[in-house]
């Protein structure tokens, strides 16, 4: 099965995963590293490269951060190589697209395709009819 790693700023990584277990139940192969503000690159790293190897399983694993180009998101990256992906933007639908995807699928550029694709679904502007607001 498809390892996810979630490394975000604060506790976010951990409320994600949270968030996860109680949409869809507990989760296995899911690991967080969470970033805080004094939290030096060295041992984040570290982390995230401990949080790797504890859950592939040798289908590859997911690496999914809140914002690419900060900490977090620049940490991932250099732990990128050929069966580690690395996605920015982190939110619930894409994560639960990663989920659902991994169940049936071993392959890591499916899975994280049909996970983005399920995230770009989610990304809408809400509608407000009794304001007259219409999408855009």
């Amino acid at each position: 099965m498809l390892g996810i790693v979630i490394i975000a700023h604060g506790r976010m990584a951990e409320e994600f995963r949270l968030t996860l277990d109680h949409i869809m139940g507990p989760q296995k192969g899911i690991a967080t590293v969470n970033v805080g503000a004094d939290d030096d690159l060295a041992s984040t790293r570290a982390d995230t490269e401990a949080a790797i190897a504890a859950v592939d399983t040798g289908c590859g694993v997911v690496v999914i951060t809140d914002i690419l180009g900060a900490t977090p998101g620049n940490v991932a990256r250099t732990c990128s190589r050929r069966d580690v992906v690395v996605i920015g933007g982190a939110n619930i639908p894409v994560l639960l697209g990663i989920v659902q995807a991994r169940r049936t699928a071993c392959d890591i550029k499916e899975i994280v395709g049909r996970a983005l694709a399920t995230g770009h679904r989610h990304l809408v502007e809400a509608v407000c009819p009794e304001r007259g607001m219409a999408p855009a």
